[in-house]
């Protein structure tokens, strides 16, 4: 073996030894996905649909639709903005953040633990380093968004949202 070879690959054992906790061998934090929920929310609230869509990916899932260009999903955005403002003006409204690695383990939200978390994760969309955000007011759901990243992997994006109902 090259000792570069060699070398490099003690470095990269002893890097990812250091990564024993689940939530620092993930490409994107928690802080990360709240922070795209929130511009993406942000804008929402504002009526900007142009700021919306900056935080969402093509194709773009809508519940039962995907919206494949920039000009389709501008146009629905902006349709579909005051009933989304309607169910998120809920003033108990939370949100809950779920890990790809998270949901595979068996954590998912509250009633909807699914037999097979891996197939569900592939129905639904979510990549390996992406995330379920979850809307709720109590137990009751609101809607769910999936989050995640881009196709340069430099951050998160919504890239469907799902009714929870």
């Amino acid at each position: 073996m090259n000792p570069r070879t060699g070398c490099a690959l003690i470095c990269l054992t002893a890097l990812l030894g250091g990564c024993s906790d689940a939530e620092e061998a993930r490409l994107f934090s928690r802080e990360e996905a709240e922070s795209t929920v929130r511009a993406w929310s942000r804008a929402l609230m504002q009526g900007d649909a142009k700021a919306m869509a900056e935080q969402c990916q093509l194709p773009f899932r809508f519940r039962t639709r995907t919206w494949k260009s920039a000009e389709e999903m501008m146009a629905n955005l902006e349709r579909e903005m005051p009933g989304l403002l309607d169910e998120l003006r809920a003033s108990e409204l939370e949100v809950d953040y779920f890990a790809f690695g998270d949901l595979i383990g068996g954590q998912w939200p509250r009633g909807k633990v699914p037999d097979d978390p891996e197939e569900q994760c592939r129905r639904l969309g979510i990549q390996e380093d992406g995330y379920l955000a979850w809307f709720h007011v109590g137990r009751r759901p609101v809607l769910e968004l999936v989050l995640n990243p881009d196709r340069g992997g430099r951050k998160l994006q919504v890239s469907a949202l799902l009714t929870s109902r």
